[in-house]
């Protein structure tokens, strides 16, 4: 090139070369720019749950099957979180991928049970007629239950002392209220 500066092979050959860097670099700084936001968004959700007084945990190697994750509508100052609900009964669960924490436990489940579920043929599971609960866990490490009102705020739950939102994910409990045998040896693994 020194010698023949319009070497076109050679000049065509420089222009490939720095298109490809400048690529490179394009896709570098978007990838930067990518996990600074998703920096940027955990910090947030982070300091709204210690805001909040919410208690996390993470289990060591967990690898969440589902996509969602916690949520925070910074113009409302509202968390939504992914959250189970599991009908033990039946094995069976739901998973609603966004609880606001303003809605209410009552306001979930006539959602879900808006329709009966198709496992549930003798209608037992509405919110009316079922008792819900979440675990509870002291410091020993010792599980328990404890029993949520429908009008209870999802926040409520959250806040509680004995609350722990373990992996990003809410989980709650639900069984029908009717005394039944089944029900009786499920509160009783649970010292109730």
């Amino acid at each position: 090139m020194l010698n023949d500066p319009d070497n076109q092979p050679v000049k065509d050959e420089q222009a490939k070369i720095k298109a490809e860097f400048d690529r490179r670099e394009k896709i570098r700084i978007e990838k930067e720019l990518r996990e600074q936001k998703i920096r940027e968004k955990k910090l947030l959700i982070e300091g709204a749950l210690e805001k909040r007084g919410i208690r996390t945990a993470a289990t060591p190697g967990f690898k969440p099957d589902h996509p969602h994750e916690i949520q925070l509508d910074q113009e409302l100052d509202q968390l939504t979180v992914p959250t189970f609900f599991l009908y033990p009964e039946h094995n069976e669960s739901d998973l609603i991928q966004a609880f606001n924490e303003q809605d209410t436990i009552g306001e979930q489940l006539a959602e879900i049970f808006y329709e009966a579920a198709p496992w549930d043929p003798e209608h037992k599971y509405m919110p009316e007629t079922v008792q819900t609960y979440f675990e509870t866990e002291d410091q020993g490490g010792n599980i328990g239950l404890m029993k949520v009102g429908l009008n209870v705020k999802f926040l409520t739950v959250l806040t509680h002392k004995k609350h722990i939102l373990r992996d990003g994910l809410a989980r709650f409990i639900v069984v029908p209220k009717e005394d039944t045998q089944w029900k009786k040896d499920w509160l009783a693994k649970y010292g109730k």
